[in-house]
């Protein structure tokens, strides 16, 4: 990790190998409060998020996967229809119809 201090107006410029591959970061304001403002400029194919959101989307995908009721949808998902009794996922108490 690379650590750096910067005033308000300065900036951090990340450029990439390929042309138009630049990402700078600007010090927008310093806050009595100890936040501090950032403005991005990237390219449209960069998506640029709030690490603290990317870290609850995960956590809550982790729990859905865990939860039995989703883990047998999935299951169901990769087998397909038709998928035979008794297959994971599969609902024990149903035939398959013919």
């Amino acid at each position: 990790m690379l650590i750096l201090t910067r005033k308000p107006d300065q900036r951090v410029v990340i450029r990439g190998d390929e042309p138009g591959s630049e990402i700078v970061i600007t010090v927008c304001a310093s806050e009595r409060s100890g936040q501090v403002r950032l403005g991005i400029t990237a390219p449209r194919r960069f998506r640029i998020f709030r690490g603290e959101l990317l870290d609850e989307v995960r956590c809550s995908n982790r729990e859905a996967v865990a939860d039995p009721t989703v883990a047998d949808l999935i299951a169901g998902l990769r087998l397909g229809p038709g998928a035979p009794t008794g297959a994971p996922g599969a609902d024990p108490g149903k035939e398959k119809q013919s």
